[in-house]
Formats: structure tokens, sequence, C-alpha cells
């Protein structure tokens, strides 16, 4: 989908205007390196600019269906190509969620990826000031980012306690197992010390002010949070920003796998759905394979260990390679992402927020679907239905959450975790919502080529 390779988390400028001091951070250094070796590589074909929106098996001549899947791929002239392929392996990462609370569609309120994607790329930077806002340690790592760039930052919001994440930076186990990953951590906060940045905890963002005379967000309200989860309105307290960026967790972009039958499970503090696969990273559909954070939330170094063992099953599968030649670098593969998901799903279990805390943040006439303009209200009307409660599905036919452009990316996860608090039943058994045919938005016009077969 992007204009160069690298990703959401390289986010590379054109290489004419790339600065020398572009990423240098430890934590970049695998990927950076890895970037090097393979953008300019002559045995790649790269299709930029491109969006694959449905996989589905190949058929011949008669109709018949081809056990190999088939890519459909729409051009950035808006006509839809079909590119066919023996095996097909997905990447498609994850997603930032959102806290819908009174305000959070205000202009001025974006992702704290997106922040990091301004920066990262050289398109820009805010304009004035940023807070942010989370439970993830992204927004630490923005929050430094945006320093580095001129930016004043008003402070950093955490909705956990301290002492949770004490529990973990002072876990022997973690600790010497995983130092390189958390001094970058411990340096950054380090560093927002130092530049006398605020970084408060147990807190969040109850609602977002803007001002009347251009739209634009003026201030933000900050509650602090009783252990119940509870904003306690009379510790409240407002801080005048233009700009709120938030990170309250990630979700795993399954929707290419699910559309082709693979197999999924529901994990909360690792991505959601994520799909289903073995040591070589094979689902459960016939040559296709999945790489990256929809298979778990495990970080950019997990994710190219992934890849690199998805490129072994290929390898294998085509018979291109013998699996006892590769014998011990799989093994050593296999220790290496064992190390980095155990302290991911660590991380992870820290840095997920309450289930519960859109619920008692937001009021009925909270946007909880801002495709459709959902509010809180009306889901909670429709969730009074006995037919909305057999599944997701049935949630959003009756009330239209994720029918709109982002097809429930930012707001299934929300519409779940309010149906299970008002029904009583779990995200399983609600299931997903169907990934249909396109995944994403196309124009309307690719549907009449015929080169789309």
């Amino acid at each position: 989908m992007q204009p160069r390779a690298g990703g959401q988390f390289l986010r590379p400028p054109p290489k004419a205007r790339r600065p020398a001091t572009w990423l240098r951070g430890r934590m970049y250094q695998q990927a950076r390196s890895l970037l090097e070796r393979m953008e300019d590589h002559p045995d790649l074909t790269w299709r930029f600019g491109t969006t694959v929106v449905g996989i589905e098996p190949a058929q011949d001549g008669a109709g018949n269906r081809d056990p190999s899947p088939s890519a459909l791929i729409l051009s950035a002239a808006a006509a839809l190509e079909c590119v066919y392929a023996r095996r097909v392996i997905v990447a498609a990462g994850c997603f930032e969620l959102p806290l819908h609370f009174p305000g959070w569609t205000t202009p001025g309120v974006m992702s704290a990826g997106a922040m990091q994607t301004l920066v990262k790329s050289g398109a820009g930077k805010p304009a004035h000031d940023v807070l942010l806002a989370g439970t993830h340690p992204l927004i630490l790592i923005a929050a430094e980012q945006l320093l580095a760039a001129g930016v004043l930052v008003r402070g950093v919001v955490f909705a956990q306690t301290f002492s949770k994440f004490l529990r973990l930076a002072l876990s022997p186990v973690v600790v010497l197992r995983n130092s390189a990953k958390l001094a970058p951590i411990l340096g950054t906060i380090c560093r927002l010390w130092l530049r006398r940045v605020p970084l408060r905890f147990c807190q969040a963002p109850v609602l977002a002010e803007a001002d009347p005379s251009t739209g634009q967000l003026s201030r933000v309200k900050i509650a602090v949070l009783k252990p119940s989860g509870r904003p306690d309105r009379s510790r409240s307290y407002r801080v005048d920003s233009n700009t709120l960026g938030i990170c309250y967790g990630f979700q795993a972009a399954t929707e290419l796998c699910r559309q082709a039958g693979a197999a999924i499970e529901w994990s909360p503090h690792n991505g959601g759905w994520i799909v289903n696969t073995d040591d070589f990273m094979r689902t459960s559909v016939n040559r296709l394979y999945a790489a990256g954070e929809q298979t778990g939330q495990h970080g950019a170094d997990a994710a190219i260990t992934k890849g690199q063992l998805a490129a072994l099953g290929v390898m294998i599968d085509s018979n291109r390679i013998d699996v006892h030649c590769v014998d011990r670098h799989l093994r050593k593969l296999r220790r290496r992402l064992a190390r980095q998901t155990r302290f991911a799903e660590a991380l992870n279990a820290v840095a997920s927020p309450s289930p519960d805390l859109t619920l008692l943040i937001a009021d009925r006439d909270t946007l909880i679907c801002r495709c459709e303009a959902v509010t809180a209200g009306v889901l909670d009307n429709a969730l009074g239905l006995p037919e909305s409660c057999g599944s997701a599905n049935a949630l959003k036919s009756l009330s239209r959450v994720g029918m709109g452009m982002c097809q429930g990316r930012l707001c299934y996860r929300k519409v779940v975790e309010f149906a299970c608090a008002r029904t009583g039943a779990s995200i399983p058994d609600l299931g997903p919502f169907n990934a249909q045919f396109p995944i994403s938005p196309i124009h309307m016009s690719g549907l009449d080529d015929p080169s789309a077969g």
C-alpha cells in the first residue's frame, strides 16, 4: 500500500532527502539493515501504491477451483487486476485502537502512529503542541521523536498505574533476557524526564474540547482513574493543547486471511483475532502463509523472524530446499522467536487497556462507529433487542456498526466489549465481523474491468 518499502515501522522518506540521522535508534537497527539489503534487490518486483482487496482460490477455464490462492489487487489507477500465485504470504500488520470518549473525533485528535508517520517520513509534524495519552509504550517513543522534531510535548498520560509497569521492569527474568529491548524504553523515559515532559499514570482523557471559532482541538480534560477504572470527575484537570495523540493498543489486520478461510483464534492481549499458523507460518488454507503482527502482536523484530520462517516454509513446500539442510538454522530461528514472543506477551499484558475503559468514559452521545455515526446510545438500544445477542454480525445488521469505510477496524473491539458487558456473552461467542470483498474501499469503475477476472 505504501509508496516505499519499510512498512509502518520504518516509513522511510525518499532516498533523495533521507537524512543521515534517520531512525538511528537501536530498536530500528535490524529493520533498517534488512531494508538496505532488499529494497533495491534485482530479483524482487515491487508493486507500490497498490492494495490487495481480496484473496480467493483460483479457477481454471472450466470454473473448477485450483488449490493455489489468487490475489486480487487494486492498482493506483483504480483498476482491478487479478494476480495468480502458487503461494501467497500475507503480512498485513496491525492498526492502532482509539479510545472512544466524548470529543475523540474532534479535529486535532489523532493516533500516535499517525504522528510518527509524519515525523519518520519527513512529510511534516504537528504544527503547535502535543499531548499524548494511551496504554502502550509507543507513546513514549512518539514523544521523544516529536521532541527531536522540535514539537512541544505537553505531557504523556498513561491509563495504567506506575506499579503495573514497574512489575515488568523489576522482573529478573524479563530484565536479564530482554535488556536490549528494555534499555531503549528506559532511556526514553530518562530523556523525557530531563526535558521536563510530565509523565502521569492512572489517568485518561475524558473530553476533547474544540475552539468554537475554528472547530479545532483547544483543550483536553484529563481525569484520574479510580481502582475500578471509573474516572473520578472530581479529580480532573484541563490541558491546553492543539493536538492529542492516542494509542490504546493494536488490532491485528487479519481481514485477508479470514476472507480466504484461514483459521483464527481470539487473543485479547496479542492483537484480538489472530491467524493460526504452524511452525513454518502455514495457515489452515493450502499454500497460504501468514507472518508478522497478524499472527500475534509481538513487535518488529519478531515480525522479521516470522517472515524468515514463512520464507523457509515456502522454499520447503516448493522443494527448493530440504528441511534437514536448514535444521540448525531453523532451531536458531525458533529459539529467537520464542524469546521475542515471551517478552512481547509480557509487555502486552501490561500495555493492554481494560475492556471497561470506554464503557466507563463514554456517554450516550459518544460516537462508537464514526463511519456510520453510531453512538453508544444507539448501540445500547440495539443490544436491548433479543436478535442482537447471537453474533457480532447480527449486531452489525441491526445498528450499522462496522458498515462504513473502515469496515469495523476502528470500532469492532469496542462494539463487542459493549456487547459482552451488556449481555454477558464472550467475544469468541460473538465472533468477528465477516471479512468481505473488497476489504478496502475501491473505485466502482474497477468492478467493470475485465482483466480482474
